[in-house]
């Protein structure tokens, strides 16, 4: 009798499993993001034959029966280098993007128009394009609602990823005065909770705010992660699990740390540190992972005059590498499956230091040189004509192997092969990457990228390297004049 009784309580089990199964099958079929967050990975043969609806479910059965949760990533920053390599690999990933242009609104209307990124690999015929999610825009001259709604959804997400690439001033924080003033744009607490559940129900979840994001990334981060802290601490979201990863691709020396200890500063001044668990869930289910997005992506010389158009012009190298988890939480990385060109990998370090002070060294490098040679060629000077001058590429190759790679770590990974790489890059001819856009933000660039070979060269050899502190001593001096472009290269 024992065993039959035991037989029929497992049968029980078996079937009130396999209802809850059905069940949660049921409820994710019926949710569907809003129209501007969904992904179309439908073949265009399909497509074709689907309304938007339809091939929305398509998707989303897809990544239900793959066995993958649903991810989302909201994406500050719309520059080349976003829209040539992290939002197509994230795409690529079955990730439903959101990117949040903040500042201008042209690129942002474009892409939200096309819901499409269009890129050109140089060496490729024809231009590449992938469907994904449309923009949000911050700005104040645009629909302020619908950047409160995208955060919304997204944050509704099992999986949740924030991205960005601001450039290196992108981590600055305003002045004190306004740096108080701006947690006054944040949502009400149980209107914003009330959003959320919707969200999750599939039910339109527009916010009574008419306040914008602040242009200020740090800034807009600490509110984005306040949202997101009350959807897992209200238990709102489908999952006991949740992930959340930030992952910025800013040029700076452990970027995810720096970033981290921007806006823990930043709630502070707010007096969020005071809010009950909010510092916890920063800290220890929040995941900060430095990366490094390697491509030289340029917007094309023929769409100068037209900023509504958003094609970009890319190399054929790519490699975004992204700091992976820690081991217990590797299984929910929404990264770890993703393309050739996302690299999760414990070593992030050891890559940027490579990239930057060979790569971007170079880069700003020529562009001191240029200057002080009187901008040669004009505004139309790029890298790889500037390069092919005898005087310029023998300056270069001695500032490279004399000075900038022997200051490198000696465990640094393949650091003669990737400098040979680098040299091969910049001299690819087609893309028109112009000294005019790499000279935004000089100054901050010299700091970020040959300061760092400076004092390390003089560290392990005792002596001053020529070339390194003539480019880089008159800049550190108080009130070195900014060299501004009139083009940027990115947001």
């Amino acid at each position: 009798m024992s065993a039959v009784r035991r037989t029929s309580t497992t049968s029980t089990k078996r079937r009130y499993s396999h209802s809850r199964q059905r069940e949660d099958l049921c409820v994710l079929r019926r949710t569907q993001l809003p129209e501007y967050l969904r992904v179309s990975s439908v073949s265009p043969s399909r497509r074709a034959s689907c309304s938007a609806r339809h091939a929305a479910s398509i998707t989303w059965q897809k990544l239900i029966s793959s066995g993958q949760a649903q991810t989302a990533a909201l994406c500050f920053g719309t520059g080349p280098l976003m829209r040539g390599l992290v939002l197509p690999a994230l795409a690529r990933a079955n990730v439903h993007v959101v990117a949040i242009q903040q500042t201008g609104k042209d690129l942002a209307t474009a892409l939200a128009a096309s819901q499409t990124l269009q890129y050109r690999v140089i060496g490729d015929p024809g231009p590449t394009e992938l469907h994904v999610g449309s923009l949000a825009n911050s700005c104040a001259s645009v629909d302020t609602h619908r950047v409160w709604d995208a955060i919304v959804v997204a944050c509704s997400n099992p999986s949740l990823l924030v991205v960005s690439n601001s450039t290196e001033q992108g981590f600055v924080v305003p002045d004190s005065v306004t740096l108080r003033a701006a947690s006054e744009c944040f949502p009400d607490e149980v209107e914003l909770v009330q959003a959320l559940r919707a969200a999750v129900a599939s039910q339109p979840c527009a916010l009574a705010c008419a306040a914008s994001l602040p242009q200020s990334y740090p800034l807009a981060l600490a509110m984005v992660l306040r949202v997101r802290f009350f959807a897992v601490s209200n238990r709102i979201l489908r999952t006991r699990y949740p992930h959340t990863s930030v992952i910025p691709c800013e040029l700076v020396h452990r970027n995810a740390d720096v970033l981290r200890d921007t806006v823990l500063r930043v709630l502070k001044v707010w007096k969020w540190d005071e809010i009950p668990g909010l510092m916890n869930f920063l800290s220890k289910e929040v995941h900060w992972r430095v990366s490094l997005a390697d491509r030289i992506c340029v917007q094309p010389v023929a769409q100068e005059t037209r900023a509504s158009d958003h094609a970009v012009d890319v190399e054929k190298f790519a490699q975004w590498a992204v700091e992976a988890l820690p081991e217990s939480s590797a299984a929910s990385d929404p990264l770890q499956n993703a393309t050739s060109e996302v690299m999760v990998t414990h070593s992030v370090h050891h890559l940027f230091d490579r990239k930057l002070r060979i790569l971007d060294g170079i880069h700003t490098a020529l562009v001191e040189h240029w200057i002080r040679a009187a901008r040669p060629g004009g505004d139309r000077m790029t890298v790889d004509a500037y390069l092919r001058q005898p005087d310029v590429r023998q300056w270069v190759d001695r500032l490279l192997w004399t000075e900038i790679v022997p200051s490198l770590a000696p465990d640094t990974p393949d650091v003669q092969s990737f400098a040979l790489q680098a040299m091969e890059r910049l001299q690819a001819h087609g893309i028109d990457h112009r000294l005019a856009a790499i000279a935004d933000n000089h100054h901050a660039k010299v700091r970020t990228r040959l300061l760092p070979s400076l004092r390390s060269y003089e560290e392990r050899f005792g002596t001053t390297p020529d070339i390194l502190s003539t480019i880089v001593r008159p800049l550190l001096t108080v009130g070195a004049p900014e060299i501004t472009a009139q083009r940027k290269s990115s947001e």
